[in-house]
């Protein structure tokens, strides 16, 4: 997650033709600047897909009509893409269109592309599935307050440049930078995407941790200790039924141990399971680990 990856970026104008290409894009695609120089060609070599190509080329369309009430945009979107020796990548993609202004009424599409990690697994300790839980929580609601902060930057970082557009000395002062801050944003935001991600695969598996049991049947195999689930609202007495013919069981049939994990009188042990034995219900039996002690006594 911590690692540095290539960030590809290209400015389109409104025709669809390429004004910036950038060394990392270069590197990324493989395709040089007379094979992408027009928005077009760009969408042919890079998706192929028939299916890809018309995603791409709706998502360029759809941007680049008026709206009147959000006349800035970007799409984020993941999709495999081809590079100049043929062989496909995971993309993760970000288009952007800059607003118009009086001084330029042309807008711009901004696209940044960047190869795609696999989500890194998380295997949570489930003795701290609770704090866990509590952590990723803290961490989920960061991260999208991050990702707000990082909306809010996107936009300034069009209005700036929409503002020194038209103006000649201030973009060969100033361009630059915007767009160096426009492709860090981007690198923060890629890395925000894969803690995201992570942290919902880590929330999965934590909930995996959590076997859901029966009340009406005993666990069998289970390690005291393991974690379970049990609907709301059960009967107390259905609730009492289960943890000591699951615990029982886990103990290899052992009233007295039974008793100490569950703090309960030995007594009570024995009459519950009586009790239970009644009703029908299958009682561990204790009678081979007596035979095993009392060869080991001889």
């Amino acid at each position: 997650m911590g690692q540095t990856r290539p960030l590809g970026i290209l400015v389109f104008d409104a025709n669809g033709s390429l004004l910036r290409y950038s060394k990392e894009a270069h590197e990324l695609t493989g395709y040089p600047f007379d094979a992408v120089e027009t928005q077009e060609q760009w969408c042919q070599n890079l998706f192929p897909d028939p299916v890809s190509l018309a995603i791409v080329q709706g998502i360029f369309r759809e941007m680049g009509t008026p709206s009147g009430t959000n006349p800035s945009r970007s799409f984020e979107f993941a999709l495999p893409f081809r590079t100049a020796s043929g062989d496909l990548k995971d993309g993760q993609i970000t288009i952007a269109l800059t607003s118009q202004t009086q001084e330029s009424p042309e807008p711009l599409f901004l696209v940044s592309l960047m190869e795609k990690v696999p989500a890194v697994e998380v295997q949570p300790h489930s003795e701290s599935r609770d704090v866990l839980g509590q952590a990723l929580s803290v961490l989920n609601n960061a991260s999208g307050n991050l990702m707000s902060i990082l909306d809010e930057s996107q936009r300034r970082v069009i209005a700036s440049t929409n503002r020194i557009r038209g103006d000649q000395v201030a973009m060969s002062h100033q361009w630059d930078g915007l767009f160096q801050e426009a492709f860090a944003l981007a690198r923060i935001r890629d890395l925000v995407t894969v803690i995201r991600d992570s942290i919902g695969i880590a929330q999965d598996a934590s909930r995996a941790q959590v076997r859901q049991a029966d009340p009406d049947r005993p666990l069998v195999g289970v390690p005291v200790g393991k974690p379970v689930a049990l609907p709301l609202g059960l009967s107390l007495h259905k609730l009492e039924r289960f943890w000591i013919l699951s615990t029982l069981q886990a103990l290899q049939g052992n009233r007295s141990d039974c008793a100490r994990h569950l703090d309960i009188a030995l007594r009570t042990v024995r009459n519950k399971l009586g009790e239970y034995k009644q009703a029908g219900f299958k009682i561990p039996s204790a009678s081979r680990g007596r035979r095993v002690k009392a060869r080991i006594a001889i």
